[in-house]
């Protein structure tokens, strides 16, 4: 990674990797192997408020000076959470690198950004080899869905439906809310009154004997005069099964006397004459479990860029040193910056250029010094001697000579 970012160290947790009690030894060399493949993280070191406690005793006076320099961070008294969440919030605040092998489970509902690809990084210790640091992915467990479960939004009331009429009315429950509907009398093809009516040709009058063409027509509405007309109207057939309750007299007169006196049909289902609003309590809503969600991995272009494990300096430059200064050689270095626990010195090779190497603590002094800062000065020059030789990492541990 190119540009300055934050990195926040589970002193904690890296310190006891591998192990049953917490070595301070082995969290600074994590923390250095760290600083050499990411150079341009602003590490923080963070370590829970009983770390200083279960170290080696041997350890407990640089842990205090550790402490009072600021090159250690412990929570708040009483913080929630403890160490972890302390670490969250840092990181959560500036956009920071977490540096841990913890999944932090408890706190994926609140944190969902520890599953961004490149915002969580693990290490451990290979022996012969040193510290591996490799990005991953948060493990996820009965802590984990408890968490998600509790950051999901409640559900709100349900709300009463309410219903206003135009007039600005609002009904209660038993009015009627609808206009009443007129019902309908259907009359059947039997109890209508049919005619016959004879057609025939016009130029064609019929012989005697001939069948005359007959067409069957529905009655129109059109009906003679009562003056006129005093039809005795009989029907052939009784009319359907009545109900018990209807007596149905014998008419005779007029169609419009029959019709008046023919029985009503009961109105069906289907032919409300009214809709009424019948309101009931809210019933409360009864959460479902839905199904497990498939979550698509993130585009490209939505990915945090992933810090670069670049080595500490160039090749040509790392040759050309290894070349003029073999091991157990003196060089002459000046002090470019102080770490947790060492400095770097820039060595100036013979076509001009400069390596960075670095100089731990451990090798300046017998017995070491709490920080580098007591035996060195930045910016002043001094005589080192070639202690150790990191291809991988090009770069070289020096001591005092």
């Amino acid at each position: 990674m190119s540009s300055s970012h934050h990195v926040i160290v589970d002193g904690s947790n890296l310190a006891t990797e591998g192990r049953s009690v917490p070595s301070l030894t082995q969290l600074d060399d994590a923390v250095q192997a760290y600083r050499l493949e990411d150079p341009n993280a602003q590490i923080v070191v963070v370590v829970d408020a009983t770390f200083g406690h279960r170290i080696d005793p041997g350890e407990k006076a640089t842990f205090d000076e550790a402490i009072d320099h600021g090159e250690l961070l412990t929570p708040p008294a009483g913080a929630i959470g403890r160490g972890d969440g302390f670490i969250l919030k840092i990181a959560d605040k500036v956009g920071a690198i977490i540096l841990s092998n913890d999944s932090f489970q408890e706190f994926h509902g609140d944190y969902p950004w520890l599953f961004d690809e490149g915002r969580l990084i693990g290490g451990k210790p290979v022996p012969t080899i040193g510290w591996i640091f490799t990005p991953r992915s948060p493990v996820r467990g009965l802590k984990s869905r408890q968490s998600a479960s509790k950051a999901k939004p409640r559900l709100g009331a349900v709300k009463k439906l309410t219903v206003t009429l135009p007039d600005g009315i609002k009904p209660s429950i038993g009015d009627a809310i609808t206009p009443p509907i007129k019902p309908t009398r259907r009359v059947s093809k039997k109890q209508a009154p049919q005619t016959l009516e004879v057609v025939a040709p016009l130029d064609v009058e019929p012989e005697a004997g001939m069948p005359l063409p007959v067409k069957k027509r529905a009655a129109r509405t059109k009906v003679a005069p009562k003056a006129d007309v005093e039809a005795e109207v009989t029907p052939k057939k009784p009319a359907r099964r009545a109900s018990k309750s209807v007596d149905v007299p014998a008419v005779t007169g007029p169609v419009e006397a029959v019709e008046a006196a023919a029985p009503k049909k009961r109105a069906s289902r289907k032919m409300a004459t009214t809709a009424r609003v019948e309101s009931e309590p809210p019933k409360t809503p009864v959460l479902k479990r839905s199904a497990k969600k498939v979550v698509s991995p993130p585009q490209a272009s939505q990915l945090p860029a992933r810090p670069a494990t670049s080595p500490a300096n160039e090749p040509l430059a790392f040759v050309t040193f290894i070349s003029t200064y073999p091991l157990e050689s003196v060089v002459e270095g000046s002090v470019s910056s102080f770490t947790s626990h060492g400095a770097m010195i820039a060595v100036v090779l013979p076509d001009g250029t400069s390596m960075v190497c670095y100089a731990p603590t451990k090798h300046l002094s017998e017995p070491p010094p709490k920080s580098a800062k007591e035996v060195l000065v930045n910016g002043e020059t001094y005589s080192f001697r070639v202690r150790k030789l990191d291809p991988a990492r090009r770069v070289a541990e020096l001591s005092f000579a």
